[in-house]
């Protein structure tokens, strides 16, 4: 049988041990589906694997590698034949399983999941096992209805990669939240409180993208203050009723104008889109449909 490259994990009396060695395709494991391994990703299971800080192997000899991304070489699997594009995250892989981290890798076809056309394999595994249970912790706020105008949300561990994928899957949802209100680029200038923490910078950095100014806030809420020190002629006031959130309209180089006059796109604590307009004197929020 042929030999491919592999990063496997070994124990013995004297602990254990990891080398790059040429590992015999007789010796995978069982399963109806073998796939040739383009990319992979280092998880922080992955680090603890390979280093023994942890007993995250299972089973000895290991392939490491809780997740990949490949074409399928050969299959006896009724969902996937040759070429197919394909992805894998968890089922034991790395542990109980012979891993990622190879060139080749044979399991059971019930595992795959589909690599959709616009991604590439290296974009997949980019996202990797972080990215994928990311969204699956996002997806689980949406069916229990948990929207952006309900407030912040906390996330532990946002430094790390599930983390700050979190948080960037996070702050997509509130700038989204402003798409599905009819707020576009022209209508002006959209503050962002809490900008200097992660959902919030990452918010920011999505917004100027899709082409928004943007004044961005961080502790505190004196709006006006931080307005009146962006552009001295001018200042916010929300009116009666605080909004939960600005997601802010500010430009990189000032502060952007609609119909003649500053404004920014809030949500309410109804959730009720409005534009506010900006003087020196105070003035009551406008409802506005905005087109």
């Amino acid at each position: 049988m042929p030999t491919f490259k592999a990063i496997v994990v070994e124990k013995s009396d004297g602990g254990q041990k990891v080398r790059l060695t040429d590992f015999d395709e007789a010796n995978l494991m069982e399963g109806d589906v073998t796939v040739r391994v383009e990319w992979s990703t280092v998880n922080y299971k992955d680090g603890l694997a390979i280093t023994g800080k942890a007993p995250v192997v299972r089973r000895f000899p290991m392939i490491a590698g809780i997740d990949f991304a490949g074409t399928v070489e050969s299959s006896t699997h009724p969902q996937w034949k040759p070429g197919d594009r394909v992805i894998l995250n968890g089922w034991g892989l790395g542990e109980t399983h012979l891993g990622g981290y190879a060139e080749k890798a044979r399991v059971k076809g019930n595992w795959l999941v589909r690599l959709p056309a616009r991604n590439s394999a290296r974009g997949a595994m980019a996202i990797g096992t972080a990215g994928f249970t990311a969204m699956l912790a996002v997806m689980a706020l949406e069916r229990h209805g948990v929207t952006p105008r309900h407030g912040p949300v906390i996330v532990t561990g946002a430094a790390g990669g599930l983390g700050s994928v979190a948080v960037t899957l996070l702050a997509m949802l509130a700038v989204m939240a402003l798409e599905r209100h009819g707020v576009t680029p022209r209508h002006g200038p959209v503050i962002v409180t809490g900008a200097a923490g992660g959902l919030g910078s990452v918010a920011v950095t999505l917004l100027a993208k899709l082409g928004f100014a943007v004044i961005a806030s961080g502790r505190g809420y004196d709006h006006g203050a931080i307005l009146l020190q962006v552009s001295p002629d001018h200042s916010v006031v929300a009116g009666t009723r605080r909004p939960i959130c600005f997601v802010a309209v500010a430009a990189q180089r000032g502060i952007g104008r609609h119909e003649g006059k500053w404004c920014a796109a809030a949500f309410d604590s109804a959730g009720s889109h409005r534009v506010l307009t900006f003087s020196r004197t105070p003035i009551s929020p406008v409802s506005s449909s905005v087109k």
